[in-house]
């Protein structure tokens, strides 16, 4: 994940901010996106990938989510 795509993705949350239900889910999308990121860096310094590994965890917890 690139700044550019990273800057790409902000960028049309900002032309759908309209949309409040669509900008909401592109920003949960990129945050998702950019953990995932994270935790496939497996970086050691302070278990920053596994840390990532460990919020990325609330995908498999069955609950309604619920959208603006």
């Amino acid at each position: 994940m690139t700044l550019d795509e990273i800057q790409k993705e902000v960028e049309d949350i900002r032309e759908s901010s309209g949309d409040d239900k669509s900008a909401h889910s592109q920003e949960d999308n990129l945050y998702f996106q950019f953990i995932v990121y994270i935790k496939n860096l497996n970086i050691k310094e302070n278990d920053l990938s596994k840390k990532a590994e460990e919020v990325l965890k609330t995908q498999e917890i069955e609950f309604a989510r619920w959208c603006a």
